[in-house]
């Protein structure tokens, strides 16, 4: 992961960002977005106590809808990971919503290099994320999988909607180009 292009789309309080950046190589870049000033001004402050080169990570205070918005024409994506829900200590209110979220994820397949990973974690206790749950899986259900491969997994004995995590890889598959 040391030269990675790497996307966390819903930064939260910078715990993933953190842990990503930490891994980065001199080349790597990490991109990280939100759309609550909380959420930036958090994670800041994380990655300047853990000593991250600022120029390393682009903290952007946008939607993840908006990934092209912010990099360069053509590049190609190693990795990225979603969070979906609420900010943790932040406003309930506040949440990832499905038409954005698949909006989001399905730029992101598009920007991922053959063999990248898209992990989401699907946060559904709440009543905007039974709705996202149910259309995300709708959608990655008809992805084709002669170009994404697509995994689930989740706890099997935990009570009061335990999250799960759905694990995407872009299959390198050049007889059957992605239109």
């Amino acid at each position: 992961m040391p030269e990675s292009r790497v996307i966390d789309a819903t930064l939260g309080n910078g715990q993933d960002s953190l842990k990503i950046a930490q891994r980065l190589g001199a080349k790597g870049h990490l991109y990280s977005f939100d759309i609550q000033a909380e959420a930036i001004e958090r994670s800041r402050e994380l990655l300047k106590e853990a000593k991250i080169d600022p120029s390393q990570v682009s903290l952007i205070h946008d939607s993840h809808i908006y990934f092209k918005n912010y990099l360069a024409p053509e590049e190609k994506i190693d990795f990225i990971i979603y969070n979906l829900g609420y900010l943790p200590r932040g406003d309930k209110s506040i949440t990832t919503v499905a038409k954005s979220t698949l909006k989001s994820v399905e730029i992101g397949l598009s920007l991922l290099k053959p063999y990248g990973m898209m992990v989401i974690a699907v946060y559904h206790g709440h009543e905007t994320g039974k709705e996202e749950r149910d259309q995300l899986a709708q959608y990655l259900s008809t992805l084709d999988q002669q170009h994404y491969h697509v995994f689930r997994q989740q706890f099997i004995n935990q009570k009061n909607h335990p999250p799960f995590l759905y694990l995407i890889e872009r299959a390198y598959n050049p007889a059957a180009p992605i239109e």
